[in-house]
C-alpha cells in the first residue's frame, strides 16, 4: 500500500481532537450491536473476567465502554482497511452488525472495553445484572488513527499481558511507520502513552523466532528473559542456539537478572575473539552440561512436586479426620477443579513419554487412573458451573 493511501486510511492526527463524543446509555439488548474486531488484549482468563463482573454488579460501571460509531458506508469501510492491514485480518463490512440511530444506518465498533462487555455478559447469563442499560462513550466517525491512539492509552489503564501488549505495540508501530517511514520510536511511544525503552522492547520481542514468543506465551519463560535472548539474537546468535539458550533459562528456572549477566558475559567473550577452554573442549562440556541438566531437572522435579504432595496430603487428612465436610469440599469451586483437569491434561501428555519407560501394565494403570480423575472433575465441574 503506498504511503499516501495509507496515510489518507489512517486519517490525521488532528482530527482527533475533533471528534465528537458522547455519553450514552445503551439498552444492555443492543450490547450485541458492538462489533468487537482484533485488539491488543488476546486473553481473557474467566477468573479475571468473574472478579470484574462483581465489582461492576456491586458498584456499577465505573468507566464506560468507548465505541467507535461510524456513519456511511465508506467510513466504515476505511475502518476496517485498517484493523485488516493492522492484524492481517480480513473482515468485510457484510460481516459487521449495523443499527439505525435517527433513521440513518451506523456501524458500532469496539475501542476499548471488551473485559467490561464480557463481564456485562456473564452477569446478564447469571442474572446478576440489575441495570436495563449499558454506559458508553461513542465517538462518532472518528478516524482509525485517532481510534488505535485512543485503544492503546486506555490500555495503559487496564493490565494487558505484557507480551500482547508488545506484539500489537509493534504491529502498530510497523503500520504508522510504513505511512510515515521517518517516524522515530519515540515520537511513537508518546502518541500511545509509552516510554520508548517500552517500544523499543516491543520491536525487539517480535523480532524474535516465533518459538521463542509462545514459550512466552505459554509462561515457560519470562518476557525479561525472552529480551535477553533478542540481545543475543541481534548480537548475531542463531535461532536455533536462542532456543538451547531458552532451553538452558527453563532447566536452571534462571531469573531474568542471572540471565542478564549469563548473556552478558557471553557477549564480551565473545567480542574478546580469545579462545578459551569452552571453545578447545566444547564436545566434552556440552556432555557434562547435558548430565548437569538432568540432575538439575530431576533435583527441581523432586523438589517442587514434594511440595504440592504435602499440599495433598494435608487436604487428605482433613477429610479423613471430618474437618472438610462435603460442603465445605474446595472441589466444588471451579478454580481448583480446572486446574485439576489442566494437571490431568498436562500428565496425559507426559504419559506419552512415560510409557517408553513403563511396562505395558503400568503404562496401562496410570492411563486409567487418569481418565478416572477426569472423568470426575468434568462432572464436578459441569455442577460447580451449574450452580
Amino acid at each position: 500500500m503506498e504511503h499516501e493511501k495509507l496515510l489518507a486510511l489512517l486519517g490525521g492526527q488532528d482530527t482527533f481532537d475533533k471528534t465528537s463524543f458522547e455519553q450514552i446509555s445503551l439498552p444492555v439488548g443492543e450490547l450485541a450491536t458492538i462489533n468487537v474486531l482484533p485488539q491488543p488484549r488476546k486473553t481473557f482468563p474467566d477468573e479475571e473476567v468473574e472478579v470484574l463482573m462483581w465489582n461492576i454488579v456491586q458498584s456499577g460501571l465505573l468507566n464506560p465502554i468507548i465505541v467507535a460509531e461510524l456513519q456511511g458506508r465508506e467510513n466504515c469501510e476505511r475502518y476496517i482497511a485498517v484493523i485488516n492491514k493492522l492484524w492481517g485480518a480480513n473482515f468485510a463490512i457484510a460481516d459487521l452488525h449495523s443499527t439505525i440511530r435517527d433513521r440513518k444506518r451506523v456501524w458500532r465498533i469496539l475501542i476499548a472495553g471488551e473485559r467490561r462487555m464480557r463481564a456485562i455478559r456473564m452477569a446478564r447469563r447469571r442474572h446478576v445484572y440489575r441495570e436495563e442499560t449499558v454506559k458508553i462513550s461513542i465517538a462518532k466517525n472518528i478516524d482509525p488513527f485517532p481510534a488505535l491512539l485512543l485503544q492503546w492509552q486506555e490500555n495503559n489503564h487496564e493490565r494487558v499481558p505484557v507480551h500482547e501488549d508488545a506484539r500489537a505495540t509493534a504491529l502498530l508501530f510497523g503500520l504508522i511507520r510504513e505511512a510515515d517511514p521517518k517516524l522515530s520510536q519515540s515520537a511513537f511511544a508518546k502518541h500511545i502513552g509509552r516510554s520508548a525503552e517500552m517500544v523499543s522492547h516491543s520491536v525487539r520481542f517480535v523480532g524474535l523466532p516465533p518459538d521463542i514468543q509462545v514459550l512466552v506465551e505459554e509462561g515457560k519463560i519470562s518476557y525479561g528473559v525472552a529480551l535477553e535472548l533478542a540481545r543475543l539474537g541481534t548480537f548475531g546468535v542463531a535461532p536455533q542456539d536462542l532456543l538451547s539458550w531458552a532451553r538452558k533459562a527453563i532447566i536452571e528456572r534462571v531469573s531474568v537478572e542471572k540471565f542478564n549477566k549469563q548473556v552478558s558475559a557471553y557477549i564480551e567473550h565473545q567480542k574478546s575473539g580469545q579462545q578459551s577452554l569452552m571453545d578447545i573442549f566444547q564436545d566434552e562440556m556440552a556432555r557434562g552440561e547435558r548430565i548437569r541438566e538432568r540432575e538439575l531437572v530431576a533435583s527441581n522435579m523432586s523438589r517442587v512436586l514434594w511440595d504440592e504432595i504435602k499440599y495433598w496430603q494435608t487436604i487428605l487428612q482433613l477429610y479423613e479426620k471430618g474437618m472438610l465436610p462435603n460442603e465445605d469440599s474446595p472441589f466444588l469451586a471451579k478454580g481448583p477443579l480446572r486446574l485439576i483437569l489442566a494437571l490431568v491434561d498436562t500428565l496425559e501428555k507426559l504419559n506419552e513419554h512415560l510409557k517408553k519407560l513403563l511396562s505395558p501394565e503400568d503404562e496401562k494403570r496410570v492411563r486409567e487412573v487418569l481418565a478416572e480423575t477426569k472423568v470426575r472433575a468434568e462432572h464436578l465441574l459441569e455442577r460447580a458451573t451449574r450452580e
